[in-house]
């Protein structure tokens, strides 16, 4: 209700100053969402006609349905690695409160596929993977199940760590800079399940948190101290 009552100047007036007309915003909204959200912000706006177009592109032409085969395609001639955060609730304004997320991004879509508990949940005891492909892929704290990724061997999860907070530079050095395709399986500092723990360093994911995560208020309260000294200092 807020939202509807208050979308033209939330748009206008937060949106558009901050992020710009992004269309890559749009990509983010899933299939089912689509074309309801479009016409909740634009209506038959002709103002829009051309930024409609442009997002229609790329919605229809690789979004939701098409970008796994865009990405299973990429994995024939190149390396491709996936990484995806979870620990944290969703947005308030989603839909629904079950996912598990990076704070920003359901782990499910985020990983391209994996099955997730639940935020807070883990799956019960005696789970087996879905995917019986000769690998193990269930997370040793039993909140992901990655055997249905895509690509469940060159997919990584960081647990705890929030979507805009940094920290993982090493696992990116590592995928970056590989010659060959590099998996789950190859280096042991860099497992599929790994932990953010409070000082930014990373830990192989174990049963039970060796300390308490950071929660998503006191990251967000980080992120905005530097961001508020940056608009200070200029």
């Amino acid at each position: 209700m807020i939202l509807r009552n208050t979308k033209d100047r939330f748009y206008t007036g937060t949106l558009i100053p901050i992020f710009g007309q992004w269309p890559a915003l749009r990509g983010f909204v899933p299939d089912e969402y689509y074309e309801p959200a479009k016409a909740f912000m634009f209506g038959n706006d002709p103002k829009y006609k051309d930024f409609i177009k442009l997002i229609d592109n790329f919605h229809y032409r690789a979004g939701p349905g098409k970008a796994d085969g865009l990405i299973k395609k990429a994995a024939g001639v190149t390396k491709v690695s996936i990484v995806a955060g979870y620990g944290f609730a969703p947005m308030p304004f989603t839909p629904k409160t079950q996912y598990d997320t990076d704070g920003l991004i359901d782990t499910e879509r985020e990983s391209c596929g994996a099955a997730t508990a639940g935020f807070g949940k883990t799956f019960p005891a005696g789970y087996k993977q879905k995917v019986s492909d000769g690998h193990n892929h269930l997370s040793p704290d039993l909140r992901i199940d990655a055997s249905t990724c895509l690509l469940p061997d060159q997919t990584w999860f960081l647990k705890n760590k929030l979507h805009f907070a940094g920290g993982s530079g090493g696992l990116v050095d590592f995928l970056a800079c590989s010659k060959e395709q590099p998996t789950v399986f190859d280096a042991p500092e860099f497992p599929q399940f790994m932990t953010r723990l409070p000082d930014d360093t990373f830990i192989p994911t174990l049963p039970e948190d060796p300390t308490e995560p950071a929660v998503f208020g006191s990251a967000m309260r980080e992120l905005l101290k530097g961001s508020w000294r940056l608009i200070v200092n200029n």
